[in-house]
């Protein structure tokens, strides 16, 4: 970042009744890995303009295996309208998805979720639609039986196209996401000014860090992938 934004979009200092999110996730991703990821917390008013790290695909630590639908509803925090009326298109495993609440998601799962795709080919994909005879030969087929082996935590590959990451980022942000370190550098390198402005709180592993020191070596200390953690409710000036 250009040193001379220094001061002009510095994070907040903690205010009271702002809610920082709990650190959770990083206690899962302990148990999952052994070690904690460095943890990003922060404010931020539009949420929507993470969607290309949502597009490149983040992982979500997950405490047991679930099915789809389960997973999106407390997992990722999509409210049941959205899981119904917006998301049209999911694939797991690479595999096309109908039935969400037989569709299981267990370690080593790739869930990708999309929005309704435009042409045959969309409407071949679309969950539960007309034309989705055309791929059955392609479609989600129920796994094999859980056993106590799959019973623990583990991390879930999550990738959100089209108007679904910018649909969704508030929600994912909210649950906790890892990203790769390089990534998330490079993405916040690119951002204009206006980005920076829609700050607010900001913490570095629990200690408040101004956006104008998320510079390469800001990050140097940090762990090979990153836990971005969205705060419930922005910080204004």
């Amino acid at each position: 970042m250009e040193r001379r934004l220094a001061g002009l979009y510095a994070c907040e200092p903690a205010l009271p009744g702002v809610h920082m999110p709990s650190t959770e996730p990083v206690d899962l991703l302990s148990r999952i890995t052994g070690a904690a990821p460095s943890l990003l917390r922060f404010t931020h008013a539009q949420p929507n303009q993470f969607e290309i790290i949502l597009q490149a695909g983040f992982a979500l630590p997950v405490e047991r295996p679930t099915n789809v639908y389960e997973f999106l509803r407390d997992q990722l925090g999509v409210p049941e309208e959205v899981i119904q009326q917006r998301i049209q298109t999911l694939f797991l495993n690479s595999s096309p998805v109908d039935n969400l609440l037989t569709a299981q998601v267990r370690p080593g799962s790739t869930l990708a979720l999309s929005g309704a795709l435009p042409g045959l080919l969309g409407a071949t994909m679309r969950r539960g639609g007309y034309y989705s005879r055309m791929r059955e030969g392609i479609s989600y087929k129920q796994d094999e039986p859980l056993t106590e082996e799959h019973a623990k935590p583990f991390l879930v590959q999550v990738r959100l196209y089209n108007l679904m990451a910018r649909d969704l980022a508030g929600y994912a942000l909210r649950r906790g996401i890892l990203v790769p370190k390089d990534r998330l550098c490079e993405f916040l390198e690119q951002q204009p000014p206006a980005f920076w402005m829609q700050f607010g709180q900001c913490e570095l592993d629990e200690k408040p860090i101004p956006t104008d020191a998320f510079h390469q070596a800001a990050w140097e200390p940090c762990t090979e992938t990153i836990l971005l953690l969205l705060a419930d409710s922005p910080v204004k000036e």
